[in-house]
């Protein structure tokens, strides 16, 4: 457990230092069809309802995902609620050791919703649950000193989705910690195909979260593939009302074709140059609720990994229980693109 964070350097972004502590203002609006955050989640009577019933055979059956070995992803910690009880109830969300005493996560895994808002989660109602691969009194249980938020994080969307967590002390448990890529590397190793691996204590494909630490072999993905395959849909749809409308003003041709094509450029893609995506063509294995935060990684020889991504969003079921059964991809922080980010918070630069 070394205490210099090495191999981060890259493209620079700047961010700032949130308020920790519950505010008399939300600090962000909530948007209509924003989505709910995982802090609320946990502990909810939605989440015990799944829970309720259910087998340790069917919380085993994680995205195609296979038991994590004893002491693999030794960087891997698990986000706990302190209000409930030391189980899967209290677990929403993942991270992983980049120092002894920091902690990186996506930004929406430490946003509280509230009527009137967003706020970022007191750090006195979450531990970081370090040294173990199963959720319960084993590791140790530590406690937050601050938490840090990219300043271009909206809680209504998905881009800059990244966050550190400061610990109150280095965790008195078995660890390592991983490093980031610069933005430069991150180029080199994102090649599509690549083999990735992501790790979690996420919802099953019965929809329910997983005791067992997880890991699913996944692939590289082009982001343009990704973002065609999720626009084919409404544009689809969007192309059937605009032809209408076309006739119905009398556009020649080439002016229906021109405003299309202007209308098409103007469309904001769902996965950002902030990204990665990575699934596979198969489907479905990879992150689900729960994942959120968590590392995706790949290996760079002699058994040595580097944290290529974040868990940050996917699809979601059609019936609301765990993830979408088709979906074939998911999309993850591109944590090249936040080195010099990283490195400033943490005092390096």
């Amino acid at each position: 457990m070394r205490k210099t964070l090495s191999m981060i350097a890259g493209v620079a972004a700047i961010a700032m230092i949130l308020p920790t502590l519950a505010s008399a203002e939300p600090t962000w609006e909530k948007k209509e069809g924003s989505p709910d955050m995982p802090f609320n989640f946990a502990a909810s009577p939605e989440k015990a309802a799944l829970l309720e019933g259910s087998s340790e055979e069917e919380r085993s059956r994680v995205l195609n995902g296979t038991i994590a070995a004893d002491g693999a992803w030794p960087w891997q910690v698990a986000l706990m609620r302190v209000d409930v009880e030391r189980d899967l109830l209290s677990q929403f969300c993942g991270g992983s050791m980049i120092q002894n005493d920091w902690v990186l996560t996506a930004a929406h895994c430490v946003v509280e919703q509230r009527q009137d808002g967003y706020y970022i989660i007191d750090p006195a109602k979450t531990r970081i649950m370090v040294g173990t691969n199963r959720i319960s009194n084993e590791g140790d249980f530590v406690e937050v000193e601050n938490i840090i938020v990219n300043e271009n994080y909206d809680p209504n969307g998905f881009d800059n989705d990244i966050a550190l967590i400061k610990l109150a002390r280095a965790p008195n448990a078995n660890f390592k910690t991983i490093t980031i890529p610069t933005g430069e590397y991150a180029d080199i190793l994102e090649r599509p195909n690549t083999e990735t691996i992501v790790t979690g204590w996420g919802r099953t494909e019965a929809g329910t979260p997983s005791r067992e630490l997880r890991e699913g072999h996944i692939e590289i993905i082009d982001r343009n593939i990704c973002n065609a395959a999720l626009l084919a849909g409404p544009m689809k749809a969007a192309a059937g009302y605009f032809q209408q409308a076309a006739n119905a003003l009398a556009l020649s041709g080439s002016d229906a074709n021109a405003l299309w094509d202007e209308m098409i450029g103007r469309v904001p893609v769902p996965l950002t140059e902030n990204m990665i995506c990575s699934g596979t063509p198969e489907g479905p294995r990879g992150a689900c609720d729960g994942d959120s935060g968590g590392p995706l990684v790949i290996g760079v020889g002699e058994g040595k990994y580097i944290q290529a991504g974040i868990v940050s969003w996917g699809l979601a079921s059609t019936d609301g229980v765990g993830c979408n059964r088709d979906a074939k991809f998911s999309a993850y922080t591109r944590t090249g693109n936040y080195a010099d980010w990283v490195l400033t918070k943490l005092g390096y630069k």
